[in-house]
């Protein structure tokens, strides 16, 4: 039986054609008319750019304990882009690759297999012996790149410290993305999604209704429907790895009504990639490559395919966390929380001790801190997970840190990241879905992201997706569970003060009860409630929504309601616009010159019906009764 080896490592490898224009000038020149551009750093290492064929590959181990595999790709040299060939054919090494009947994939390079074809970007190793460059994955895939294998390559980022979020609420462009080439805008038009909350990865398929989605010509035609995923959109064709993802458009596809199932597969980064939850999170691209309108989705869970078959998964720490030796006992707790979820007959055991810093198949389930960071299972033919470890990096001292209690900033939580680690050591596919105003995929375990802005710092409870997850995979759940999904709309997100904001319900799933926490001791039950924000400063703003039969789900918008000072004009007789001179959101020097003194009470006693009419109320109202008034005269002077 073939065992294949996943690695999965953290770093984000977003190269796009740009990138290859900036090295077509570095190891080149411009070509004529051409626009320089500024050179990507991954990319600046490279000496030589070619458009090429893989004919062959082969695999070997690398060292004599049979741990680590590298791979000789024989690439035929199609168009020399930049840099000089050594002949018609290059002799490309990369880590990973199959030997002896076990199949090593790492993240951060490319699976190359006879019939890839793509751009190669690599470096001088040896005589006439290539690398891909560091940083990058070094090949930039054709809109028909194969990898071909057994079954399915399949990686998951680890889990773990600082890393950067993904935009907030991003908006998915399919011409953005170079894995593709397809129009912005056009006239189709979706308007409706059903479920619009449904799992990823377990067949579950979802019906899109609209107008002008014309017809698919075959198989491999542009017309699509893409999903937000890491890098900002999944296919349901699987494309680009076409050859490897499922292919999830149900026919037939018509004019109006287009159903596919929801997509997990490898991205164009070589992770998995399950489709991810957002407000602009699923549309359709026509076979004349016109795109309709990005619409809401949901997606409670995704799978890989991947699980244990044994009654026990067991795992040896090493709890040689960096200044923190509460290490071991955050991972436990971390499972425990699993296996709360879990059914008895599948649980997870964190209890075994081990001094071991690294990955290696060597028959033993290992959780360490190490130089490198990385989810790692050995999977065989069947997908069954035989393997499996979990490295976590060590910070450089001084950038950032780990603790077993409150994470913030740049100090990292055990529990919370091992959380998620393993979620995805378990099964379930890592999420990217971080719209601020949701529906939001932050709340969950198997969020890949840990950030402040996602208010999932020091997440260490389960939510009912992952639940779900879990009970679908080893207790024989349901695939769509009664969900929620929290999401809700604002007509503004910032003003001066007072500011006024009608924020409105875009709940999905069947929400029947509303709680509003707007982040100023305020609340309201009314699903589209108005509130009014009298102080300058940031706000987060909390939904619960929640229905019979159903867990509540709640979405965070933290600070994303931004209240500026009042804006204010001179008042007449002064000689400036007024300012607060203790910063209590007073304005004090009514005469604005900088000071408060008496001089200000005789020009606001002067002007008080003319401040009362054209100035901000909170900004003089000074006794606090929600006017201005002659009372507030009397508070002034009392303020001096």
């Amino acid at each position: 039986m073939t065992d294949t080896y996943q690695s999965a490592h953290t770093g984000q490898h977003h190269l796009c054609l740009l990138a290859l224009a900036a090295l077509l000038i570095l190891v080149g020149g411009s070509a004529a008319g051409e626009v320089a551009q500024a050179p990507v750093a991954p990319v600046a290492d490279a000496d030589l750019a070619v458009f090429g064929r893989v004919l062959s590959t082969e695999g070997h181990w690398t060292t004599p304990d049979h741990l680590k595999i590298e791979t000789a790709a024989t690439v035929a040299v199609q168009e020399v882009l930049g840099g000089s060939a050594p002949g018609a054919t290059l002799e490309v090494f990369v880590p990973g690759g199959t030997a002896g009947g076990i199949t090593q994939v790492i993240a951060g390079a490319p699976v190359l297999s006879p019939g890839q074809e793509g751009y190669f970007l690599v470096r001088a190793d040896g005589e006439s012996r290539y690398r891909f460059v560091e940083g990058a994955n070094g090949i930039l895939p054709t809109l028909e790149t194969t990898v071909s294998g057994e079954r399915p390559v399949k990686r998951v980022p680890a889990e773990r410290g600082p890393r950067a979020p993904l935009p907030v609420a991003p908006i998915p462009t399919p011409a953005a993305s170079w894995r593709d080439e397809r129009a912005l805008a056009g006239s189709p038009v979706v308007t409706s999604v059903s479920p619009q909350i449904a799992s990823a990865g377990t067949g579950t398929s979802v019906t899109i209704s609209g107008s002008g989605f014309g017809t698919k010509a075959s198989e491999t035609s542009p017309a699509d429907v893409g999903f937000l995923g890491w890098d900002g959109v999944y296919w349901a064709s699987g494309r680009t790895y076409s050859s490897v993802n499922d292919h999830e458009i149900l026919y037939p596809w018509t004019d109006t009504q287009v159903r596919v199932r929801v997509p997990t597969g490898i991205s164009a980064e070589g992770y998995v990639d399950s489709a991810s939850s957002g407000s602009k999170a699923i549309w359709v691209v026509t076979d004349d490559n016109l795109s309709s309108n990005p619409v809401p989705f949901a997606v409670s869970f995704g799978v890989t395919g991947d699980m244990w078959e044994t009654a026990r998964a067991t795992f040896r720490v090493n709890n040689n966390c960096p200044g923190d030796t509460g290490g071991a006992a955050a991972i436990r707790r971390a499972a425990s929380t699993w296996n709360n979820a879990l059914p008895a007959s599948f649980q997870l055991d964190c209890s075994g001790t081990t001094t071991s810093t690294g990955s290696g198949k060597d028959g033993e389930n290992v959780i360490a801190w190490g130089a490198n960071d990385e989810v790692v299972f050995w999977l065989d033919g069947n997908g069954t997970i035989l393997e499996a470890d979990i490295i976590l990096e060590t910070p450089d001292a001084g950038d950032w840190s780990w603790t077993s209690g409150v994470a913030g900033g740049s100090v990292y939580s055990i529990e919370s990241q091992m959380l998620g680690n393993l979620g995805f050591c378990i099964g379930i596919s890592p999420m990217y879905g971080t719209d601020p105003q949701g529906p939001s995929d932050a709340g969950k375990a198997s969020c890949f992201w840990r950030w402040d802005e996602g208010g999932n710092m020091n997440l260490v409870t389960l939510h009912p997706a992952d639940r779900a997850a879990a009970a679908y995979l080893y207790g024989g759940g349901s695939a769509n569970p009664p969900l929620l999904a929290a999401a809700f709309t604002a007509d503004r997100i910032t003003g001066p003060a007072p500011l006024a904001i009608q924020f409105s319900d875009a709940s999905i799933g069947g929400a029947k009860a509303w709680a509003w926490d707007f982040g100023d001791g305020s609340g309201s039950t009314v699903r589209d409630p108005s509130h009014t924000y009298a102080s300058p400063g940031t706000y987060t703003v909390n939904l619960t929504v929640s229905a019979p039969g159903f867990p509540a789900d709640t979405v965070m918008a933290i600070d994303r309601i931004r209240v500026d000072p009042p804006a204010l004009t001179p008042v007449p007789g002064g000689t400036g616009v007024p300012t607060d001179t203790d910063n209590d959101l007073l304005y004090d020097d009514v005469n604005g010159n900088g000071r408060k003194d008496f001089a200000d009470v005789v020009l606001f006693f002067n002007q008080l019906t003319w401040i009362a009419a054209n100035e901000p109320e909170s900004a003089f109202d000074y006794n606090g009764n929600s006017r201005v008034d002659f009372a507030d005269v009397v508070a002034l002077f009392n303020r001096l």
